[in-house]
């Protein structure tokens, strides 16, 4: 997926007025992060209705690791006996 990928299932919201970047980065900044604490691609694309490509898209672009390595499903927490 492209860039014009992302601008067609998250399309540009105008000025965040308190960073200046476009407002759907409040919406790609909550998809990384709900990936991240544990949620599936499949899961965060039913909500956003859009394809799990458009999210992991998102967490590809907006990963913390280079080149959004690591891009796996998350494994479920386990509790430390």
């Amino acid at each position: 997926m492209t860039s014009y990928d992302l601008d067609k299932y998250f399309p540009l919201k105008g000025t965040c007025f308190h960073c200046g970047k476009d407002l759907r980065h409040k919406t790609l900044d909550a998809i990384s992060q709900r990936f991240a604490s544990g949620e599936s691609t499949s899961l965060l694309a039913a909500e956003y209705n859009v394809p799990a490509q458009a999210i992991e898209l998102v967490i590809r672009r907006y990963s913390t690791t280079p080149l959004g390595v690591g891009l796996s499903e998350p494994k479920a927490l386990t509790a430390i006996a």
